[in-house]
């Protein structure tokens, strides 16, 4: 988000209406299992293959975007149910190295984006400043305790940072009923900026549209005390600009010609020496047989112990490998 003077603008992102995009019911997950494919295409095959090695202090600026478009993944995929036990709609972003918590973003519903062809959160984030943090306690102990819960999302490095900027500019483009005021704390500087802040325990957002536009919020009795600290935003995937970056070219089904004998690098790089006869990690023969990853029916381990220690690195292509199945 720059500015025109005072007039805040959106550089990147479209504007919403998000009272008048359609809702989706997120109970059917079981209908909606393509999102899962929709969703990893907003990242380039440069970005896929940062996937699953982020959540890192040392991390450069690129790999941070990638990892706040794992996250986006994450936040969707846990509301709807696609992946993990049950559907999330309280979620929590955490930088463990800077002190756990620094949003938490409630989830009122999923809509069409009809102008992109997307989808889109309607949600309320609270900036956890540790102001918010003494205040709310009884309400995050009650949400902690509740039947759903608060499921995290962890960030870290930049990563956190690339948030700080993010939130401000998804505020602004879903703003309908409530203005920027002359004492907005984007405006207090000598240059105009958002985000107010970057450092983990400050409020990114200025505090015009707090309280503002939170009906939805109001009307749940777990959300109710989150209500007055909470602005409400338009989550959306990220695309990448497919005309610099290739996009699904390494994923399984897309990457490749029909009927061409040259699959994408991906695709070369899990042969069916891999899936069958060695382990994917340690290359191991297994004993006495290689297990399979039961959710894309092509990564081996010849043990659990090498699966788990590779889930980091393995989710993001089984993932993709997942959904091109049901695909």
């Amino acid at each position: 988000m720059t500015f025109q003077g005072t007039t805040p603008t959106l550089w990147n992102i479209h504007r919403l209406n998000l009272d008048r995009l359609p809702a989706l019911d997120v109970k059917r997950s079981h209908e909606m299992k393509l999102l899962n494919l929709h969703i990893s295409l907003s990242a380039s095959d440069r970005e896929r293959e940062l996937f699953g090695g982020g959540k890192r202090a040392t991390q450069s600026v690129h790999e941070a975007l990638a990892d706040v478009k794992e996250s986006i993944h994450a936040i969707f995929m846990r509301h709807t149910g696609i992946q993990g036990e049950g559907s999330f709609r309280m979620v929590a972003l955490r930088d463990l190295a800077h002190g756990g918590m620094y949003a938490l973003l409630f989830v009122a519903d999923m809509r069409l984006d009809l102008p992109a062809h997307t989808i889109v959160l309607d949600a309320y984030v609270v900036p956890m400043t540790p102001t918010h943090r003494a205040l709310l306690a009884p309400a995050l102990n009650r949400a902690n305790a509740s039947g759903t819960g608060i499921v995290s999302v962890v960030t870290a490095g930049h990563e956190m940072r690339k948030w700080k900027h993010l939130l401000p500019a998804l505020a602004e483009r879903c703003r309908r009923t409530w203005s920027h005021r002359a004492g907005c704390a984007y405006l207090r500087t000598a240059r105009a900026r958002a985000p107010v802040s970057e450092a983990h325990a400050d409020d990114p957002l200025c505090a015009c549209g707090r309280g503002q536009d939170v009906a939805a919020m109001r009307r749940e009795p777990l959300w109710a005390p989150f209500a007055p600290h909470a602005t409400r935003i338009a989550l959306s995937p990220l695309f990448a600009v497919s005309y610099l970056d290739p996009v699904g070219s390494t994923m399984p089904g897309l990457g490749a010609r029909e009927g061409s004998r040259e699959g994408p690098a991906w695709a070369q790089s899990r042969s069916a020496s891999t899936r069958t006869e060695a382990c994917r990690l340690c290359g191991g023969n297994g004993s006495p047989r290689l297990l399979v990853c039961s959710k894309c029916r092509t990564a081996s381990y010849c043990s659990a112990a090498c699966q788990k220690s590779d889930w980091k690195d393995h989710k993001a292509d089984c993932y993709m490998q997942a959904s091109a199945a049901q695909a």
